[in-house]
């Protein structure tokens, strides 16, 4: 299974003068404004792959080797997924072929389940399956739960206060309380 992004998204979680507040940095001062918003996206990233979400909405592309036997859904990577694209696929003579949008639906967020329908209970014979799909909690930072808002900070916030190497083991990649936050993120623990 491999996933790309298709179209990313168009706002960052935090804004620079988020990320600038939490750093305790004055907001005219500008120097290092491209600095700060690297840290940020930097910290959107690893937050997003330790709890497999995605925070701005963005267009995603997951491929699988096959349908899955027997009808059971095709699970998505990443959550909360908001709508499904498209499904396509190589059929039995190769060529791409797309499913139609009535055979399947989106069966719960989070974690995203595409399930038949009603198709005689049986995916197409096919492989390179591709699931396009949008995923994410909204278009901008409002959207974002506050604990994904915060972790994020406090990560960007850590990298742009310390950014010379240290020795091994003198620090954990990630402090203990941003972990708790990450790991109350992660899919079966969201945010209500």
């Amino acid at each position: 299974m491999e996933t790309i992004v298709v179209v990313g998204p168009a706002a960052e979680p935090v804004t620079l003068e988020q990320l600038k507040r939490h750093a305790r940095l004055p907001l005219d001062l500008d120097d290092e404004d491209e600095e700060i918003l690297g840290y940020g996206k930097a910290a959107r990233r690893l937050v997003e792959k330790r709890t497999a979400l995605r925070f701005i909405n963005q267009t995603l592309a997951t491929t699988f080797e096959a349908f899955p036997d027997c009808g059971e859904p095709l699970r998505l990577p990443w959550a909360p997924v908001r709508s499904l694209v498209a499904v396509t696929y190589r059929d039995e003579a190769g060529a791409e072929a797309t499913l139609d949008p009535a055979a399947y639906r989106l069966a719960g967020r989070t974690p995203g389940e595409v399930r038949l329908v009603d198709v005689g209970g049986r995916w197409p014979d096919g492989c390179e399956v591709r699931v396009e799909y949008v995923a994410g909690y909204g278009d901008g930072p409002g959207d974002v739960p506050e604990d994904a808002g915060l972790a994020l900070m406090i990560v960007a916030g850590l990298w742009y206060d310390r950014r010379l190497p240290v020795a091994a083991g003198s620090m954990a990649n990630v402090p203990l309380h941003v972990k708790d936050l990450i790991d109350g993120l992660r899919w079966g623990a969201f945010p209500r």
